[in-house]
């Protein structure tokens, strides 16, 4: 019978879950022990009496320890080892005496005499209870692993669901975004070619109408040119003329003078130039104020293309004394002589 008691027992330690039943632990390690003493086992009842006494120690509670101090005390008194028995058998009374005073000690003292005939009623109460408490535990654990396993099963499926809504919403967005952009692109092309198209028809422009602008340079300059020859002939018919015809020449010739005006020729272009290069003045002004206004002149007919030729007619100036202009020009300008003059007004 009491073989049979200690594998329930082995069996219940086996599948006890260490640190969550304490209690149960406990009586099984200390029953254990006793079992072993009665069956003349000594040695092999103190170690589950030490073991025993560790888990009272553990929960803190006076019954708990004074079941453990009996068992080690009884496993000592077995073998022999009188003064360990004797601590053990006073913490075992002292806990006792904690929990129920002078009538426990006298119980426990009535219950010295009674162990013997009790110990299979309380061997088979206790085997019943670790039995009722396995089963109990075993129940519980059961019943956690399916809500675990349910638990789970359903956080799968809703993740599941879940990645597999939001993975086709990327990819949709993905496409959409993938042909906005591919819109985009062919939008940005054909504004980057509408831009060519208008800064080569500006550029066009520009250059007619500064080709215009040196043409009309030229045409007054040569108008200017002829009228000023028909005035030196005047002049010199003048001479030949009698009295009563001078008057009468002299009249013409002062109304030729008046149609020779230089200024009124360029204050004509630089009121067409302006209209075309507006603020050209103010900030060459501005960036270079070592510039005269024959300086800026000059600058103007470079602009719009005229040759050192056309500007020495229009300025009644040798063209060597026109490169000499520009020479000292580029120097104000900070340019060196490998330099364009022509490309920096250009682009200026």
């Amino acid at each position: 019978m009491l073989d049979i008691a200690l594998v329930y027992i082995d069996s219940g330690l086996a599948i006890s879950v260490p640190d969550q039943l304490a209690e149960e632990n406990l009586l099984l390690y200390s029953s254990q022990a006793k079992i072993f003493v009665d069956q003349g086992k000594a040695a092999a009842a103190l170690g589950p009496a030490l073991e025993s006494m560790q888990w009272a120690d553990s929960t803190g509670r006076l019954d708990h320890l004074s079941n453990a101090a009996e068992a080690v005390y009884i496993a000592y008194e077995a073998l022999g080892r009188k003064a360990e028995a004797f601590d053990y058998l006073k913490m075992y009374q002292e806990a006792t005496d904690s929990i129920g005073g002078e009538a426990t000690t006298r119980r426990i003292a009535r219950l010295e005499y009674q162990y013997q005939a009790e110990k299979d009623r309380a061997l088979r109460e206790a085997e019943a209870e670790k039995e009722r408490s396995l089963f109990e535990a075993r129940l519980r654990l059961r019943n956690w692993v399916l809500v675990g396993v349910i638990i789970i099963s359903a956080l799968a499926v809703w993740l599941a669901f879940t990645y597999r809504r939001f993975f086709r919403r990327q990819q949709s967005d993905s496409q959409r975004l993938s042909r906005l952009v591919q819109q985009l692109e062919v939008k940005n092309e054909e504004l980057i070619e509408l831009r060519l198209v208008e800064k080569e028809r500006s550029e066009e422009t520009l250059a007619i109408k500064d080709s215009a602008l040196a043409a009309m340079a030229m045409t007054s300059h040569e108008k200017d040119a002829i009228l000023e020859q028909i005035t030196q002939r005047v002049q010199r018919l003048e001479e030949h003329l009698e009295t009563q015809h001078k008057s009468e020449l002299r009249s013409i010739y002062k109304d030729l003078n008046d149609t020779v005006n230089k200024e009124e020729s360029w204050d004509s272009f630089l009121h067409r130039f302006e209209a075309v290069h507006p603020h050209f003045f103010e900030r060459l002004k501005r960036d270079y104020p070592v510039l005269t206004n024959n300086d800026l002149k000059i600058s103007a007919y470079v602009k719009v293309g005229m040759t050192n030729k056309d500007i020495a007619q229009v300025t009644h100036l040798a063209v060597a004394s026109v490169k000499k202009n520009l020479n000292r020009l580029k120097k104000k300008l900070s340019l060196t002589a490998e330099d364009s003059i022509r490309d920096f007004m250009l682009e200026y």
